[in-house]
Order: structure tokens, then sequence, then C-alpha cells
């Protein structure tokens, strides 16, 4: 599966603009469309410009090497699939996506509105150089602190499903480095993870257990190295409810 990401931009933070599903690898395409002062189009090897009415499009797939950054280098391809993008307060963007359950998450930075992505080590593979064995990489989602760190840095929270539970990373420093919990879920057994950031250190994730078949919640008040807050997404009386509906439906 193919991912082309469309990043667009009439504001000083660029906003996300869609997501088309294509064939092997991440793309990406940021929006040329400019009515303050900004860079100039991507452009560069591996670059595609594409016009949408008054738009103007850089479509181009971004490196997995750690440091590469595209467009520009023969080195910006990749395999992964199904990515999130976020951005932080002060307009920096990050992309996660994965490579499959072992395989681990890929991510990426653009710190000049989306025309230029460099590769981040990888959030949670235990070698890159080796070829990415992981604690995750199924479902993927990121999340990025509303408020800066004691450092002066948004944390950035990286979700990533291994099935027997999900992995969270957290990155403190603008994705140079990452701290990985691989039980950020109370309940193990999990399938398609959310993750929300709140406050300066608080991350919450969200995720469907398989032991319960309930949609949980968990959060941490200390940039995700402890998950210990839980609760049910959905309260009993309605889950009731739809159980009883289910099998009327049956």
């Amino acid at each position: 599966m193919s991912i082309d990401l469309a990043d667009g931009g009439t504001r000083r933070t660029r906003l996300a603009a869609g997501v088309t599903v294509l064939g092997c690898m991440l793309f990406l395409a940021s929006c040329d469309e400019r009515p303050f002062s900004s860079p100039a189009p991507a452009g560069g090897a591996n670059a595609q410009t594409v016009s949408a009415g008054p738009f103007t499009f850089e479509n181009f797939a971004l490196g997995a090497v750690p440091g590469t950054v595209c467009p520009g280098s023969p080195a910006c391809t990749n395999g992964a699939a199904e990515p999130a993008i976020r951005a932080d307060a002060t307009g920096t963007f990050y992309v996660s996506s994965e490579l499959g359950l072992g395989a681990g998450t890929l991510a990426w930075k653009s710190t000049d509105g989306g025309l230029h992505y460099t590769a981040l080590t990888s959030p949670n593979q235990i070698s890159q150089a080796a070829g990415g064995l992981a604690t995750g990489g199924g479902d993927t989602d990121l999340g990025v602190a509303p408020q800066a760190n004691a450092s002066g840095v948004h944390n950035v929270y990286v979700a990533s499903l291994s099935l027997a539970n999900v992995t969270v990373s957290t990155s403190q420093d603008g994705g140079k480095t990452w701290n990985k919990n691989v039980l950020s879920a109370t309940i193990p057994g999990d399938d398609r993870e959310w993750i929300a950031a709140d406050q300066a250190t608080k991350v919450c994730i969200s995720y469907h257990d398989i032991v319960t078949f309930n949609i949980d919640l968990n959060c941490s008040l200390d940039a995700g190295a402890s998950f210990t807050q839980l609760g049910s997404a959905i309260d009993a009386r309605t889950r009731s409810c739809c159980r009883k509906t289910r099998r009327a439906t049956w």
C-alpha cells in the first residue's frame, strides 16, 4: 500500500490537507499557495509538481535512512504505509509511518512548513541498521504536546501496535532521541491504538483490547514513562446496550 500525504499551506503553520492511498511507500505533497512570505517550493530530485486550481503541490517520497533530507536525495524512498502527521505550536511537522508488526516505525520532521523532511531515528526499532527488529510496527499514531517541556521543546509521542501491547515512544528533544515504553496499555492484547497529548507532559492512549472487547483509555502524567490512569471509553450501560443490539441483529 502506498500513501500520498497532502500537506497544504495557506497559513503560517501549514495544515495537513488529505491522505490518498496509492501503492507501496510514503509520499508527501507540500502546497505552495503562499499568501504570506514563505520559502520557495521544495523542488529537487524525486519531486513532482502538481497544480490544482490556485494551489501547487510538490509531491515527493521520504527517505528511510536517518538524516536523509527529501526531496533532493537519491535515498528518498521507503516501504512504510498508513502515516500520521501532526504539527507542534512552533509549526514543526512530525510524521510517523508503519513498516509492519515487528519491523518498527519510521519518523520524519520538517521545520520549513513541509517543504523538506528529514528522516529521524526510528522511535521503536531495536536496531535500525540490522533491518528493523522492533517492539512495534503495527498501527501508528502521533501526538505533540501543546506546551513546551522544561527544556523549551514540545514533546513528541509515537504510538505503535505490537498486538501484545502498545508501545509509546517519547522524544523530549525534537526527535533526536526516543524513550520507549513497550507496556503502555494496562490491558494486554490490543488493537488500533490512538494517542493524544495535553499540557507539557500528559499523554493518553486509547485502544481496543481483545480480553474484555472494550475501548480502553490509559493516561500518563510523566511523558509516557508510566501509564497509571485506566478507564473505559464506553460506559457499562452503553456497552450492555450495544451487545444486546448486536445479538438481536445476529
